[in-house]
């Protein structure tokens, strides 16, 4: 009869780092002179952080302007007069502490 041998000194393949999903329903309005920008948090367990990023012009350069522990919302207190703003947020965490892809992109005009 033929040997049938198993292989037992492999290890499992190593899980590959999946990051969260984008932050969702992403809204920016205003508050005073100021713009807050709100978001459902990802839906990934284990999010450590939120970033928001900001641009001037909705092809970007988007720049981070906070780092905040888990949150749904940020207010931006640094805006200029009369000037539109792009925003978009990302989740950091899961279970390779990677950044998500960016929510969808908001904008508003401060006062």
């Amino acid at each position: 009869p033929r040997e049938h041998r198993v292989e037992r000194s492999r290890p499992p393949p190593p899980v590959a780092p999946v990051p969260p999903v984008a932050p969702t329903n992403t809204t920016v309005g205003q508050v005073g002179v100021n713009l807050k920008v709100t978001w459902t948090q990802s839906a990934t367990s284990g999010i450590t952080a939120n970033s928001v990023y900001r641009a001037t012009s909705s092809s970007g350069p988007f720049t981070r302007i906070a780092t905040l522990a888990p949150a749904v919302s940020f207010t931006d207190n640094t805006v200029a007069a009369k000037t539109t703003y792009y925003y978009r947020v990302t989740a950091v965490g899961g279970n390779a502490g990677l950044e998500s892809p960016p929510s969808a992109t908001v904008s508003a005009k401060s006062k």
